[in-house]
């Protein structure tokens, strides 16, 4: 084998692992902070490996004429990897936060955990819950193995080398990522905070009518309880809303896809 077909390939792996291994990082499950950070890199490479015969016959190579241009090129991979990774984990936060809104409002927001999907942050109890709930739903409609199907289908909109990041089409998908994040938590955790909010101006009703009555040694064990039955209550629907999330969650991640494709 001559030199330049060896470096054009070492080229090609380089520019793989570098996109895969930000993505597995990332993924949800797949990057599970307690899964120890060889096995992830190890998956990463066999996936490489995998996809590396796939994409040589239409690989193009990059005018790398220094070291520094390779690592720009490798450094422009990770951040697609980045993005694609960001994308898919927003569902997570956006549980997450939805259950620390429910638990502001009944005094659970003291209560820290790790977070289950991410050992490295911290979740309230509710949001550890609801972590647990829609990872369930993420597993049972088959996320995982969409998750490595986008892998192959970002690999083959977006060849490596090949990928010119536009600032004016990321920002746009940056900010519409966080809105959505806000939203999805609000629709969540709505019905419980609005019960909540209203209890809360009750037992200030009650206060000011009754002063005699000690409402804080009252109202903190009565909203517990009231979020818990209404937790309890509402789970059946957050079940069905959480396999929704998924299944909206692979056509964002498909028209991401497209849209970084400029296809």
């Amino acid at each position: 084998m001559s030199a330049i077909p060896l470096v054009a390939d070492i080229e090609l792996f380089g520019l793989i692992f570098a996109r895969l291994t930000v993505m597995i990082m990332l993924f949800p499950i797949f990057g599970y902070s307690m899964l120890p950070v060889h096995y992830r890199l190890g998956l990463s490479f066999f996936l490489a490996l995998l996809l590396f015969p796939i994409l040589k016959p239409v690989f193009i190579e990059p005018q790398i004429k220094n070291m520094f241009d390779f690592f720009w090129l490798m450094f422009k991979e990770a951040g697609i990897g980045a993005m694609i990774g960001f994308f898919t984990r927003f569902l997570f936060s956006a549980v997450d936060l939805a259950g620390e809104l429910i638990d502001m409002q009944m005094g659970f927001s003291m209560v820290q955990m790790p977070n289950p999907i991410n050992e490295d942050e911290m979740a309230t109890a509710t949001g550890y819950f609801y972590i647990l709930i829609f990872a369930i739903a993420f597993l049972m409609l088959d996320g995982h193995y969409f998750l490595l199907l986008a892998v192959q289908k970002c690999f083959s909109l977006m060849p490596p080398g090949a990928v010119v990041l536009d600032i004016n089409t990321i920002v746009p998908m940056v900010i519409k990522l966080l809105q959505n994040i806000v939203d999805i938590a609000i629709r969540i955790s709505a019905p419980i905070m609005i019960v909540m909010i209203i209890t809360t101006f009750a037992l200030g009703i009650i206060a000011k009518t009754m002063p005699q009555m000690n409402v804080f040694v009252v109202g903190m064990p009565l909203k517990i309880g009231i979020g818990l039955v209404l937790m309890a209550a509402t789970l059946p629907v957050m079940v069905q809303f959480f396999s929704a999330m998924v299944k909206q969650m692979y056509v964002d991640i498909w028209a991401l896809l497209f849209k970084m494709a400029g296809s």
